[in-house]
């Protein structure tokens, strides 16, 4: 049988009958605990991988294991990676971070220049690293970090970001154009986006191809041989909305977009599919984005208010535990016809899809003639693009001058709720009006109704669901739950013929239920075994086998009932409970810890093998998982199909289903 898992409280791994995906694993860092600011403006990664992340506190640097802090003067903006280390600039200038194998780790101040204020931002191209504050540029050798120029910027320019194209250093500024950088001058340049300005560009590695990022929340590609070619966006709305903050490659397929209200944003630039987003309700402690950065391993690294988030996009596993609606600690879970139940202490829930809309107001002009009124061509209202891109400076508003001017902005004329215009024979109305526009299909989970408690055990039942827990034993299909029986409910089997169930109660009973014409009856009280049973399951003879204390019960089915019960005590002087599984003829049963295989010559269980200190272990779906150093199963063929190592991810485990992919 090909297998896939589902692991209960933290990941899944999709199964292809889901309709939908699930969402990136997710891991979250806060280096110091008692910083409460984490705001960070750019991240950078070195070619041994260490990270490295501009704060106001200094930079941070983490090598894979742990955080160290690199103390500097004053807040840093931006970071740009050079041959003899991290060049920083901010508040108080720009230094070089090194390591040095005597001192370690320390900041040297390299400008010397009194206007070397305030550096927001940064490039290194080939040997040269360019630097820039709102008055001027300066040029820094990549090679032996040296101070070769600097570069006033025209008069009354104010210069507010650097990025490169197609080898070329270009400079935007506020209200005069785009300039480029020749040789020791700043120059007008040949290169812009029509009624627009670049926030950000990102150069694709090991390719000519660069993602450009304006402050009109556009997304546009760029090669050496042709013009930019602007993405066309299924969901340009949400950018609009939320505001772009920043952009990288994830692939030559996907990049990915930070916003300032959104969480990130991954798109698929041949299609303008979004394929994900990473927001609060998915996961991320915060939906403002500060920096992304995509590192050598294809793990985005988000920087926000409460540290910093890596999001794992090529692990095998996705989480579904961060949809909407679902309420509960997770204890198990079932995927069944294509759907997806997870049981919780609260209840049963459903992963259902929606869709989700947004209000799209827009104005129409009516003309009432009589009693005849004629509806006109709507007019849609728009957020204006200075305020958007006055929310992505924003970030860096605390280094802008105060305006001496004040803006005059003219009147938003659709704003208009009612105007009127008579004529002799006319009466003109703009009326305003409010739409459904759908933006997308999401995801939530759905309570369902008639099971009210916590649900412990799920079971597929010919395509039928079964759950059982203290809340009772159930029989579900889609989104309605019929009750079986109203007993709290310990565990239960199925008969391999689908026709008999066997359950062990909280009142430490064994009932029996049959099945005529998909209708569940009662059919046996075993009122001759009154102890607590932990687990039940069906050997290949068809007996049933109930785990207990301080002994394992035999047990054959005649005609839907439990008969010749055998009694198989063993020593459980810890008194754990105890469970199961058949593995081919053999009868296998953990207790404590220890492995036990049934000899049916002597009639008792005998050590068969037995775990390291951990003792984790559960059985689902007819095989003992179970934690020895690492996460492991008794199939031989699922240790084959899976790298069951990356379990090893999730150190909070408490369940794993196999399912039929």
């Amino acid at each position: 049988m090909k297998l896939g898992l589902i692991a209960v409280g933290i990941v899944a791994l999709v199964s292809e009958g889901l309709a939908q995906n699930g969402n990136y694993s997710l891991s979250h860092f806060n280096p110091a605990q008692e910083r409460s600011d984490y705001l960070s403006f750019d991240l950078t990664q070195d070619d041994r991988g260490i990270i490295y992340i501009a704060g106001k506190e200094g930079v941070e640097e983490f090598d894979g294991r742990r955080w160290r802090l690199i103390p500097t003067p004053g807040v840093n903006y931006t970071l740009a990676k050079t041959k003899n280390g991290i060049l920083v600039g901010g508040l108080e200038g720009y230094g070089l971070v090194i390591d040095d194998p005597a001192k370690g780790w320390s900041y040297q101040s390299l400008s010397k220049e009194v206007v070397a204020k305030n550096i927001f931002a940064s490039i290194t191209l080939k040997d040269k690293t360019y630097l820039i504050n709102d008055g001027y540029v300066f040029v820094v050798s990549a090679t032996d970090n040296k101070a070769e120029a600097t570069i006033k910027a025209p008069e009354a320019t104010e210069l507010t970001g650097i990025f490169e194209i197609n080898g070329k250093v270009q400079i935007t500024t506020i209200d005069k154009g785009q300039f480029t950088v020749e040789g020791n001058k700043i120059v007008p340049s040949t290169f812009s986006i029509a009624d627009d300005q670049v926030l950000f560009t990102e150069k694709l590695i090991g390719s000519g191809s660069y993602l450009i990022g304006t402050a009109t929340n556009r997304l546009f590609i760029s090669d050496e041989d042709n013009p930019p070619r602007e993405l066309v966006i299924k969901d340009q709305t949400y950018l609009n909305s939320h505001v772009i903050s920043d952009g990288v490659w994830l692939n030559d397929q996907v990049v990915a977009i930070g916003t300032l209200r959104g969480g990130v944003v991954f798109i698929n630039v041949s299609t303008g599919v979004t394929e994900e987003i990473i927001d609060y309700d998915t996961g991320l402690p915060d939906n403002e984005v500060f920096a992304l950065l995509c590192d050598k391993r294809q793990g985005i690294w988000v920087a926000h208010s409460y540290g910093y988030t890596r999001i794992a996009t090529n692990v095998p596993f996705r989480s579904f535990s961060h949809y909407k609606g679902l309420s509960g600690n997770l204890l198990t879970v079932q995927s069944i016809n294509g759907k997806l139940y997870a049981g919780t202490s609260v209840g049963l829930f459903l992963l259902t899809q929606q869709e989700v809309y947004d209000d799209e107001v827009y104005y129409v002009t009516t003309k009432n003639k009589g009693n005849k009124i004629v509806e006109e061509t709507p007019i849609v209202t728009q957020t204006s693009p200075d305020e958007r891109q006055r929310a992505k400076r924003g970030l860096f508003g605390f280094l802008k001058k105060e305006k001496s001017k004040t803006e005059k902005e003219a009147p938003d004329q659709a704003q208009s709720v009612s105007t009127t215009a008579k004529t002799s024979t006319d009466i003109i109305k703009r009326e305003k009006r409010i739409r459904k526009i759908l933006r997308s299909l999401d995801y939530s989970y759905k309570k369902i109704n008639g099971i009210e408690g916590k649900v412990t055990q799920l079971w597929n039942w010919s395509g039928k669901l079964m759950a059982a827990g203290p809340s009772g034993l159930y029989e579900v299909v889609d989104e309605q739950a019929t009750v079986i029986s109203e007993d709290p409910i310990r565990s239960f089997t199925l008969t391999k013929d689908n026709l008999t169930l066997v359950a062990a109660t909280y009142d430490d009973e064994i009932k029996t239920f049959s099945v005529v014409d998909s209708e569940w009856t009662q059919t046996k009280l075993l009122d001759t075994l009154h102890t607590f049973v932990s687990f039940l399951f069906e050997d290949k003879q068809q007996n049933i086998w109930l785990c207990g204390l301080n002994a394992i019960y035999k047990a054959e089915i005649a005609e839907g009932e439990l008969v010749d019960i055998v009694k198989i005590p063993f020593s459980n002087p810890s008194m754990a409970e105890t469970f199961g599984m058949a593995a081919g003829s053999d009868v296998l049963v953990m207790i404590a810890g220890k492995f036990h295989r049934f000899d049916f010559g002597k009639g008792k269980f005998m050590l068969y093998d037995s775990l390291g200190s951990s003792g984790k272990s559960l059985v689902s779906g007819n095989m003992f998982w179970y934690f020895d150093h690492s996460w492991k199963t008794s199939d031989q063929n699922l240790k084959q199909k899976f790298k069951l190592e990356w379990l090893n991810l999730f150190p909070e485990l408490r369940f794993i289903s196999p399912d039929d992919k």
